[in-house]
């Protein structure tokens, strides 16, 4: 096909804007997403230090399904660095220490330039919470047969929707943020700005080609039919950019995501000074070098094996996984400890209980407490009673670096129980030199030794039930049993422990 019966008639683009979110959309969803005041956030999925990002998940007030925000601080605009920006006498300077020619201050810039971009999807699904949850990533080296067997069944059956594409491509939706339009249906493509650039901070540059062509799916797809349509987007697309951005083809980064983010064939043009996601050699295929793989070898990409980066939450990973050729990676006892306050400790550690089943009652091999840390008496803090266990903390001295304390879940005492068999940790009639093979199935005991920086010091006590147990019997138990405890033998599963620093668990049967 020539370029004359294919090129298309394209107008001037209208200038850059960013996106108006607020627009009747094609569902009639009037200017929801604006509204960040009616926005719950519930949990914070993934916060990137390096790229200024973090994902909250959330809800609108009044308004079902699940919100996804990801923010993310601007990058700095080169025509911002001036008297009327970030230095003018509007903005707002804290010192945070001045020592000879050295200072250190915390800069407030005034609003117009202080902005946070933000991106809203909703409703948002699984695929979206998994995509945007911090976990574990793997490479997966995907042969044409594997290609063929497990990716591609999978992505045909699950994806995520194209809707969005759609209408873009039927010009419905975001049409003022077209840079180019080549309406051939065999290789035209539209070109725009990414969801993740604003549109205009010209040091981020960031467009997506999508291809008209329908069936395409990923670079698994092209072979030597497909060349004049990926050497008409480089080549199309490079001029379209220069003639807007004036940034010359040399310094555009332009390349294929494998796998893609969504299973409609697009390019990505990045500003080459931008060090923009997803660029690294597991995940960014160079046009060029897909154009001069398939001149070589017309079929290349139907035969080559591609390197691809699968998360652990991903349904494709399970498919793998279970087929035997990625393993997921296993965390301490799959316990997940996390710090809470003082108060709302004694339901955390009881929730241990929750990550074992009766199934779970293999032998481990045991340590001594006594390896890695002493007791130190009257370090007592935390004293919680409830009406089915006493809780506290002690402070400890460990053998290495650090201080480590330890909260403490025990059952309440019955009223006849002698408190030093308490303290001795002999429940069930159980010696402690017999404790040596533990069974995770059986809760009568329950330690949970945390690391911690700091003590505070300050003895608190609360009573919920105050009819089961008193403040000070309950201190007294404490002091008076402190030399047993001390010196008892507390026998800590191995795989509970962490090389720098320990959080264990102890269960006693």
């Amino acid at each position: 096909m020539s370029d004359g019966q294919c090129q298309s008639d394209v107008c001037e683009p209208p200038s850059t804007k960013k996106i108006k979110i607020n627009n009747q959309n094609e569902d009639h969803s009037n200017d929801i997403h604006i509204k960040l005041k009616d926005f719950v956030p519930e949990k914070i999925l993934s916060n990137n230090t390096n790229r200024k990002t973090v994902c909250v998940l959330g809800k609108f007030e009044s308004r079902p399904g699940v919100v996804l925000v990801i923010l993310e601080k601007n990058a700095f605009k080169e025509d911002e660095l001036n008297k009327d920006g970030y230095f003018s006498v509007e903005n707002e300077v804290k010192t945070l220490f001045e020592n000879d020619i050295y200072g250190n201050f915390e800069c407030f810039p005034k609003s117009s330039i202080n902005g946070v971009k933000t991106t809203v999807i909703y409703p948002a699904s699984e695929k979206h919470i998994a995509k945007y949850s911090q976990q574990q990533r793997h490479i997966i080296l995907e042969t044409s047969e594997l290609y063929n067997k497990y990716t591609l069944p999978h992505l045909e059956k699950e994806q995520f929707t194209l809707q969005w594409v759609h209408n873009i491509l039927d010009g419905k939706s975001e049409q003022d943020r077209i840079v180019y339009d080549n309406k051939c249906e065999r290789e035209g493509f539209v070109l725009l700005p990414d969801l993740k650039w604003d549109g205009v901070t010209k040091e981020t540059l960031y467009l997506l080609a999508i291809v008209r062509a329908k069936g395409l799916k990923s670079l698994r797809d092209l072979n030597v039919e497909h060349l004049p349509l990926l050497k008409r987007i480089r080549d199309e697309g490079k001029k379209a950019i220069f003639d807007k951005y004036q940034i010359p083809g040399s310094q555009l980064r332009i390349y294929f995501h494998y796998q893609p983010s969504f299973y409609h064939l697009h390019v990505h043009f990045t500003y080459l000074k931008h060090e923009a996601p997803g660029i690294y050699a597991e995940k960014s295929h160079l046009l060029d070098t897909i154009i001069n793989n398939i001149e070589m070898m017309s079929d290349y990409y139907q035969r080559a094996s591609l390197p691809f980066v699968i998360r652990e939450m991903d349904n494709l990973f399970n498919v793998y996984e279970t087929n035997g050729y990625i393993s997921r990676v296993k965390p301490n006892d799959n316990i997940e400890l996390i710090d809470k306050s003082r108060r709302s400790s004694a339901s955390s550690v009881e929730s241990l209980s929750d990550c074992f089943s009766d199934e779970e009652c293999a032998e481990v091999e045991v340590i001594s407490i006594d390896e890695f840390c002493q007791l130190i008496p009257n370090s007592m803090s935390g004293l919680k009673i409830n009406k089915n266990n006493i809780s506290f903390r002690i402070l400890t001295e460990p053998k290495t670096e650090g201080t480590i304390k330890f909260d403490r879940i025990l059952e309440l005492p019955s009223e006849n129980i002698d408190m030093s068999d308490w303290f001795c940790h002999n429940h069930g009639g159980t010696s402690s030199a017999d404790a040596i093979v533990l069974k995770s199935n059986n809760f009568l005991t329950k330690i949970l030794y945390k690391i911690e920086s700091s003590l505070n010091e300050e003895v608190e006590t609360w009573i919920s039930d105050p009819s089961i147990i008193c403040t000070e019997i309950s201190k007294n138990m404490f002091y008076n049993g402190i030399d047993h405890l001390k010196k008892m033998s507390l026998k800590v599963p191995e795989s509970f422990r962490m090389t720098n620093g320990y959080f264990v668990s102890y269960l006693n049967v």
